[in-house]
């Protein structure tokens, strides 16, 4: 049990810092006062001169000891009067000091509630400088991987860039459609005999797209330049060998009326 305080006697305490807060607050506390010693309100009657005086004396005093007497009872009735001001005013200071340590423990409970609050301000607003920094951390982290991506990225485009630049297309002469014979030659040499798997893929895939792009004949301008493109790559890359399937390609691109074909064409390598 924690021991009591030395001016007011409060012993209530529940715990060390509330006992050091009623201690070391601003408006000190008030020391206990001590109970008013109360006077009895009866003041015991004066003895009563004896009758063996001698006679010059015996009636010579009687005004004076009936004056006397009277001052005394006058004196006790002021007396009767202040012991009843002197309680009515030890019950006020008792009333005052009851007003003044519920005020002293409003005050504590005050400080007490504002030094929790004060507490658990500074764990919301340590919680709060963690969680900034892990949504800080987790943005780095969201940043790092978007420039990551962007990169890769960047490098798959500058493969397909590349790529593409290999396989671009020269301008070649094409025959128009009325024409039988081609006036294109082309002479293939060892380094495009010596394809790579990369340009078989891509052969295949414009073969594809070219067959696509011939069932769906007549071509708007986008799709023919399109077809006349993947056309002249593939004769360029040896995958149409000779001018008469170039010829008949052609023909089919700039055909006026939708044609139907076959995948199973001669001169066309899967």
């Amino acid at each position: 049990m924690l021991p009591p305080c030395p001016k007011c006697g409060k012993d209530n305490f529940k715990s060390t810092r509330d006992r050091n807060t009623h201690l070391n607050r601003r408006i000190p506390c008030i020391p206990k006062i001590i109970e008013v010693i109360s006077y009895p309100e009866t003041i015991p009657e004066p003895s009563e001169v004896g009758n063996n005086l001698p006679n010059n004396l015996k009636y010579g005093g009687t005004s004076s000891v009936e004056e006397l007497k009277a001052t005394i009872d006058e004196l006790a009735s002021q007396m009767r009067a202040i012991s009843w001001q002197l309680k009515n005013t030890s019950m006020d200071i008792k009333g005052v000091s009851g007003d003044i340590t519920d005020l002293s423990n409003q005050q504590e409970a005050a400080q007490s509630k504002i030094q929790d609050l004060e507490e658990t301000m500074s764990q919301h607003t340590a919680s709060t400088k963690k969680s900034v920094q892990n949504l800080q951390e987790t943005l780095s982290q969201h940043t790092a991987s978007t420039k990551k991506s962007v990169r890769d990225l960047e490098e798959t485009m500058s493969q397909h860039t590349a790529l593409s630049s290999k396989s671009s297309i020269h301008s070649i002469p094409l025959s128009t459609a009325s024409s039988k014979t081609s006036q294109f030659t082309y002479d293939p040499t060892i380094a495009d005999l010596e394809q790579t798997e990369e340009d078989k893929e891509m052969a295949r895939l414009y073969i594809n797209q070219l067959l696509l792009l011939l069932r769906s004949c007549p071509l708007d301008i986008e799709e023919f330049k399109e077809g006349n493109n993947m056309l002249q790559w593939l004769f360029a890359n040896n995958r149409i060998r000779d001018d008469k399937s170039f010829c008949w390609l052609s023909a089919l691109l700039h055909s006026p009326k939708p044609t139907r074909i076959s995948l199973g064409k001669p001169g066309l390598e899967d």
